[in-house]
């Protein structure tokens, strides 16, 4: 069943925004057209964009943009991604790391990617949630078992900011950036986001889950209220979406290529593309938490991936955490 779905959903993507008929899918699937009426009905059933007529078959809409486990495993050949069985696709779950945390305990290995093409409680920072209409977001967390003490946890997360700006930046004419934390910035509103939660003894990361939601085709109306005047998405801001595959590899790849380095020993190079995306270094800046925030000059990011600010006192602190107002 799940064989042929695949065959299916590949064979419609490959004919998108044409018609192909019920016969013909029957032949190449080897299946009944009563089984490929099936199917289809469940894919709609779905929300997948797909359109029947007599005599002409089935259309697999230029609008919709299902995902695919082979189609997001090309190219990940020879990268900590690539082994079979290592992406888990479901259609909708209540937060994908939660989803990545479980399997972590369940022993699965480093490299195991979650994807949803929604979810009912997408997490993001402090508590908050994250909005995740089906079909129109990348909803994705990797499972990590890095060799490190939980002091160096911080290095992941800048990696992880800077895979996600890099490969975001090949599908937007429009300049992309990090904010510190772990916002992804598109012109001037948010488009996206990175989110790290790890299991650690006092002196041994046991597993870190990197999450990392991004808006792809969200229009204005999906939004909640509260998020309008903030948040954007591919389409918003740049009139089109791109396809969610090649994004996500674009992004494995990237993460691959960085998480090799850090733990090569080569911090420094991912600290300074780091440095070029913010572009914070040197501005005049206030961060913190729920309490006051702490102001300075930011000095850029420590050793250890963590953000060092320089008062007018000429004391230098380091900001662990919270929000970032310039």
């Amino acid at each position: 069943m799940g064989s042929v779905r695949e065959d299916l959903i590949a064979i419609l993507k490959t004919h998108e925004g044409s018609w192909i008929s019920g016969e013909r899918l029957s032949e190449s699937l080897s299946v009944s057209r009563a089984a490929v009426w099936k199917h289809m009905s469940r894919l709609k059933d779905e929300g997948w964009g797909i359109e029947t007529a007599p005599g002409k078959g089935y259309l697999l809409t230029r609008s919709s943009d299902p995902l695919l486990v082979r189609e997001i495993s090309e190219g990940l050949k020879g990268t900590v991604f690539g082994e079979a069985g290592r992406i888990v696709l479901v259609r909708e779950t209540g937060s994908t790391n939660t989803a990545a945390r479980d399997l972590a305990f369940r022993g699965y290995p480093e490299g195991t990617v979650v994807l949803a093409e929604g979810q009912e409680a997408g997490k993001g920072r402090k508590g908050r949630t994250w909005f995740s209409p089906a079909g129109k977001g990348i909803y994705l967390s990797l499972l990590l078992r890095p060799p490190m003490n939980p002091g160096e946890l911080p290095r992941i997360a800048v990696l992880a900011a800077v895979a996600a700006a890099e490969s975001l930046s090949e599908f937007s004419p429009l300049p992309l950036s990090i904010k510190w934390p772990n916002d992804l910035i598109l012109g001037d509103r948010k488009i996206g986001g990175i989110l790290l939660e790890s299991h650690a003894e006092l002196d041994l990361v046991d597993f870190v889950i990197v999450g990392m939601g991004v808006n792809t085709a969200v229009g204005v109306a999906d939004f909640p209220p509260e998020l309008r005047g903030r948040a954007t998405s591919f389409l918003l801001s740049t009139g089109k979406s791109p396809s969610r595959a090649p994004l996500i590899r674009a992004f494995l790849s990237r993460f691959d290529l960085h998480y090799r380095t850090v733990l090569s020993g080569d911090f420094s190079s991912v600290r300074d593309r780091w440095t070029a995306l913010s572009g914070l270094a040197g501005k005049r800046i206030a961060a913190g938490g729920p309490g006051p925030p702490v102001r300075g000059v930011a000095m850029g990011l420590d050793d250890s991936g963590i953000l060092v600010l320089r008062q007018d006192s000429g004391a230098c602190i380091r900001v662990y955490s919270g929000d970032l107002f310039e």
